[in-house]
């Protein structure tokens, strides 16, 4: 996946859900309070939220690896 197709599918509100290294991964942007925010995880765990998509984007890892950094290595992409 391209970072510009991640940035496009989360400004729309898509759930995102993709592979890597044989483990499932949720990109969701649920809503408490009337407040939206980015919750991020892997399929079954403990969620960590994000208020922004910049934040998301600073922040967000797996296996200590940024996002941002191993997207190329994405699998199964679906939205």
């Amino acid at each position: 996946m391209k970072l510009s197709e991640l940035i496009d599918y989360m400004k729309i509100g898509y759930d995102i859900e993709f592979s890597y290294n044989d483990s499932r991964y949720s990109i969701i942007k649920p809503e408490k309070k009337g407040i939206r925010y980015f919750s991020f995880c892997e399929f079954y765990k403990e969620p960590t939220d994000y208020a922004s998509i910049e934040e998301f984007l600073a922040s967000a890892e797996i296996d200590g690896e940024k996002l941002t950094d191993i997207l190329g290595l994405v699998t199964d992409v679906y939205y």
